[in-house]
């Protein structure tokens, strides 16, 4: 918690869909500490719970915009400096939904699976830059969204701590999560393996 952070905290009420907010709050934070090493991307809103099909294109584009491109506000309102510092660490916390879709939830299953993507190539760009990335996708966690429900926070933010020590490109909370990830690659690669080795042979 806050309360037991060995230092001077700050804290900032922050539109991340707003770049006059984002900005201030950059100009705040390097005022105070004089730059910032972490950043820990975590955008986000509640799911609607609606059929795809069911849901207006205003909900859908509302929460995209939080998600999906609130994360990528973040990343460039903050991860320019640490590429050309060649120094920091950057963590954007998707969730389980990034890697395993669930029914009811597409569009936010289809913001977390971007926020993945998005940043995996992320990764990719900054691996010469010496800054570290890291993908958190927990599982449900008890905040204000989930009223009280699922894992503890401070066992996630434990997580994320030694994902930065470590400079994991992945931390996964949760042990359910595996089985979901499992069977969805082998639904993806299964039906396709005699394809893809008459493809190799054929090129070869």
């Amino acid at each position: 918690t806050v309360a037991a952070f060995e230092g001077p905290v700050i804290g900032i009420v922050m539109d991340i869909t707003d770049e006059a907010h984002r900005l201030r709050t950059r100009s705040e934070a390097e005022t105070r500490f004089g730059r910032v090493d972490v950043l820990v991307n975590c955008a986000g809103t509640p799911p609607h719970k609606k059929p795809l099909l069911d849901m207006g294109l205003p909900e859908f584009e509302a929460l995209i915009r939080t998600h999906l491109i609130g994360t990528f506000n973040g990343l460039r309102t903050f991860g320019p400096a640490m590429r050309e510092r060649r120094r920091g660490h950057i963590v954007n916390v998707a969730s389980e939904c990034g890697m395993v879709p669930m029914a009811t939830l597409g569009e936010y299953t289809a913001a977390k699976f971007g926020v993945i993507g998005m940043v995996e190539a992320l990764a990719l760009e900054l691996a010469e830059h010496d800054v570290g990335v890291t993908i958190a996708a927990p599982g449900i966690t008890r905040s204000n969204m989930t009223i009280g429900m699922g894992m503890d926070a401070s066992h996630v933010g434990e997580a994320i701590v030694r994902g930065i020590e470590e400079d994991a490109r992945y931390v996964l909370t949760h042990p359910s999560l595996k089985a979901g990830i499992e069977h969805r690659l082998d639904a993806i690669l299964s039906p396709n393996a005699e394809r893809m080795r008459s493809e190799e042979h054929t090129s070869e």
